[in-house]
């Protein structure tokens, strides 16, 4: 979804169309559910948790100053309802460790991608929590350092930071796991 489509149904919406704000549920839904999952690590909450940011969504809609920021600014509920939400474990995912890679027999491509992303997702659930939202805004969800310190409520250039040490850390935690890592400047 482009900014100025989103702007423009999140100014309809602010002016009490409803079918405009339907139009951004049906755009964002699916997003968000995704980030709240890759967030949480816990797909039992995920569908409580999208209720709750499209909820406050609604009841906050018409404080939204900069409706071209919407997704910024629904990225940034979903962030502030996790934390608000969030439980002592992460799922299924292991917090002492890795999850192990398979023994015996080689793996298949599909098998191999899959244990793999594991992997990764399993060391994204191990940065501090900052480090984790900045990630998931900034590499999964593909938002500028400006939305995502929008969205997280922080300074631009402390985004940039925790970014930055996001990457580092993740890149450590999977070269140690033998995985390759890229190395680009985003």
């Amino acid at each position: 979804m482009s900014p100025p489509l989103d702007g423009e149904l999140a100014r309809r919406a602010q002016a009490g169309d409803r079918e405009a704000f339907e139009q951004l549920i049906a755009l964002y839904l699916p997003r968000v559910r995704a980030f709240l999952f890759r967030l949480s690590g816990d797909a039992s909450r995920v569908d409580d948790l999208a209720q709750e940011v499209f909820l406050a969504a609604v009841r906050n809609l018409r404080g939204l100053d900069q409706p071209m920021q919407f997704g910024a600014w629904i990225f940034g509920i979903a962030v502030r309802v996790e934390r608000a939400r969030r439980r002592p474990s992460h799922g299924s995912i292991d917090q002492e460790g890795f999850p192990e890679p398979a023994d015996g027999m080689p793996a298949r491509d599909g098998a191999e991608q899959a244990e793999t992303s594991q992997i990764v997702m399993a060391a994204i659930h191990r940065l501090p929590t900052s480090l984790r939202e900045t990630f998931l805004l900034r590499h999964v969800e593909e938002l500028s350092a400006a939305d995502a310190a929008r969205a997280l409520n922080a300074p631009e250039g402390t985004v940039r930071r925790w970014d930055f040490e996001a990457r580092q850390r993740l890149r450590e935690m999977l070269e140690a796991r033998g995985l390759a890592t890229e190395r680009h400047s985003t």
